[in-house]
C-alpha cells in the first residue's frame, strides 16, 4: 500500500485501540486479535513499510470532544460505508454513511456466493420461520447505504418477513 495509506491505517489502528481500552477498563483484555477487533497475526506478520508507518506516526489518534474515537475500519464496504446506527442503532456523529471511492480492485468488495434452498429452508427453519419448500426470497427494502434492510421469504405453506441483518448473521453461520 502506499506509504500514507499505511499511515492513516496506523492512526486508526491506534486509535481504535486506544478506544477500546478506554471502554472496557473491567474487562482482561482490551481488543482481540481476530476480526472481532482488529486482526492481528504476530510481529512476525509485521513488515518494515508498516512499522515506518506506525513510527512516522507516533502519538497520532483521531478524537471526538477530547476522546479517541471509535475508529472502526474494514476492507472494503461495497461503494458506500453504513452509518453507525444502521450497523449498531445508535448515532455517532462522525460515523455516517459516504461514498467509498476507488474500491473497485479490492478483493472484497463485490461478491457473490449461492446457497442451495435446502440450506436456506434449515436456516428458516432454525430461526423459528418454518415456510415449507422455499419458492421466493425478495428484497423488500433498503438502508441509507444501499444494503437489504428487509426481504421476504415465501414459502409453500406462508410468507414472513425477516430483517436483513439477522438473514446475514444466520448466512454467516455457514461460513
Amino acid at each position: 500500500w502506499p506509504e500514507q495509506a499505511l499511515r492513516a491505517q496506523a492512526v486508526a489502528t491506534r486509535t481504535y485501540a486506544l478506544h477500546q481500552r478506554e471502554r472496557r477498563r473491567a474487562e482482561p483484555w482490551d481488543v482481540r486479535a481476530t476480526e472481532q477487533s482488529q486482526v492481528y497475526r504476530g510481529i512476525e506478520s509485521e513488515a518494515p513499510p508498516t512499522r515506518r508507518a506506525a513510527d512516522a506516526t507516533r502519538g497520532e489518534i483521531l478524537t471526538h470532544a477530547g476522546r479517541p474515537i471509535l475508529a472502526a475500519f474494514h476492507s472494503t464496504a461495497g461503494g458506500r460505508t453504513a452509518s453507525a446506527s444502521e450497523v449498531w442503532g445508535e448515532r455517532v456523529p462522525y460515523l455516517g454513511s459516504v461514498d467509498v471511492e476507488h474500491e473497485e480492485d479490492a478483493p472484497f468488495t463485490y461478491w457473490r456466493t449461492v446457497i442451495a434452498p435446502e440450506t436456506l429452508d434449515g436456516l428458516l427453519a432454525a430461526m423459528g420461520a418454518n415456510l415449507g419448500p422455499l419458492h421466493a426470497l425478495e428484497v423488500d427494502g433498503r438502508t441509507e447505504s444501499g444494503r437489504v434492510a428487509r426481504l421476504i421469504a415465501t414459502g409453500g405453506s406462508r410468507r414472513i418477513y425477516i430483517r436483513g441483518e439477522h438473514l446475514r448473521t444466520l448466512v454467516e453461520s455457514l461460513g
